[in-house]
């Protein structure tokens, strides 16, 4: 909540996917802000559920896409630099 609610950066990208995120969903939406609004959210697995309540509470700049923990998979590196590119170009 603190990275996603700080005016200071523009984008939140999910590291990894992971379980807690379907669970705490709905509770960390609830608590973002203006400033929250204004970010690119990138990620995918798990951080799905967090991309679509973003999008569905009227967040836009939301992105299926890899996440920094793919650079170990085959074609990971390419993934990876779209990804950053994407970010810093739009």
């Amino acid at each position: 909540m603190e990275f996603a609610n700080d005016p200071k950066l523009d984008a939140l990208w999910f590291a990894r996917g992971g379980y807690g995120a379907c669970r705490i969903a709905e509770a960390a939406i609830a608590q973002l802000t203006d400033d929250a609004r204004t970010k690119t959210y990138l990620g995918y697995s798990d951080g799905g559920a967090l991309l679509g309540g973003l999008y569905r509470n009227g967040f836009r700049n939301v992105a299926h896409g890899p996440m920094p923990v793919d650079m170990i998979r085959q074609g990971g590196e390419a993934a990876v630099k779209r990804a950053l590119t994407y970010l810093i170009d739009g």
